[in-house]
């Protein structure tokens, strides 16, 4: 009896574990999407890792296409900098440090799993001297506004970023990588049927 259950089991968890395995591939995280595209980065763009120890990695993706779109841009330590207000302020989500570049997540995906708090982060943008606190302060009354000279955002035109698409129905590789210094849409004609 034992033989015989064992028999009709063994070929039905086989065979359900194999299907599992592939949902699990077909719908691979943010978080390996993620390292996937900071590992490509740094392999193809040493230049830039000479020259930048921040990078920012924006998620450009619109639920209804089929596929995700993340950009991947240099910044400059002190030059660029994230706002902070006692409401509504803006943050990268979470950073990852790798290969002793610091890679700043602004990615919002709700099943994202962040390995550091807001705090954390905040932290991390103040040691880079990318975190200004003049809003807040304001806010709050601690300056008075005759007192505060406001920081300029720098953008250098020289910088290209990297946008990585990456079709749905094959998560595990990058489809497409365009290198520019200008704002690439996910809407833009030439990716609508890159992924059929």
């Amino acid at each position: 009896m034992k033989r015989f259950i064992a028999a009709i089991l063994f070929p039905l968890i086989i065979m359900f574990g194999c299907n599992s395995s592939e949902k699990v591939n077909k719908e691979q995280s943010s978080q390996a999407r993620v390292m996937m595209i900071i590992d490509d980065f740094c392999k193809k763009n040493r230049s830039y890792l000479r020259k930048y120890n921040v990078f920012s990695i924006e998620d450009k993706s619109i639920p209804n296409k089929n596929f995700y779109m993340y950009n991947v841009f240099p910044e400059s330590e002190g030059d660029n900098f994230y706002s902070v207000y006692k409401e509504n302020s803006y943050l990268p989500a979470d950073y990852i440090k790798y290969e002793g570049k610091i890679f700043l997540l602004e990615i919002f995906d709700k099943n994202f799993n962040r390995k550091h708090t807001y705090l954390n982060v905040m932290k991390c943008l103040d040691s880079l001297n990318m975190l200004d606190s003049i809003h807040v302060k304001l806010e709050l009354g601690l300056l008075k506004p005759n007192d505060v000279t406001f920081r300029k955002y720098k953008r250098d035109g020289s910088k290209r970023s990297v946008d990585y698409i990456i079709c749905k129905d094959k998560p595990n590789k990058v489809r497409m990588k365009v290198r520019t210094n200008l704002y690439e849409s996910p809407e833009d004609d030439r990716y609508q049927n890159l992924c059929d």
